[in-house]
């Protein structure tokens, strides 16, 4: 539902300002407490709710099954995170600590 409220005219409205501004308020409060009106619309804390606000869970931590960096995409199926660079898959991660890579690898050190 759209808002809108009536503004008092600068210099035109002068015997009306405060009947203007108390209708426009009415509005407002109206509109907030109608039924109609939800802030977040179905959004809930830690949980992914597509097209909807995110609110952190209670340690901060956000669920998502996919994080869109750009080019970039991880994605979360089943027990593997896929790295995914303009839509191609380069790099899986099992749960198992499985590594696949789609090119050479150059490794130093320890995770």
């Amino acid at each position: 539902m759209t808002v809108t409220i009536t503004k008092p005219t600068v210099g035109g409205s002068e015997n009306t300002w405060g009947l203007t501004i108390n209708n426009a308020l009415d509005t407002v409060v109206n509109h907030l407490n109608s039924a109609t009106f939800t802030a977040l619309d179905g959004a809930a804390s830690n949980t992914v709710v597509n097209s909807k606000a995110v609110i952190y869970g209670s340690a901060g931590e956000v669920q998502a099954t996919t994080v869109d960096l750009g080019d970039w995409t991880i994605t979360q199926s089943g027990g593997d995170l896929k790295f995914s660079y303009q839509g191609s898959v380069r790099f899986k991660l099992t749960s198992t600590g499985a590594m696949t890579v789609s090119n050479n690898v150059t490794a130093y050190g320890t995770p």
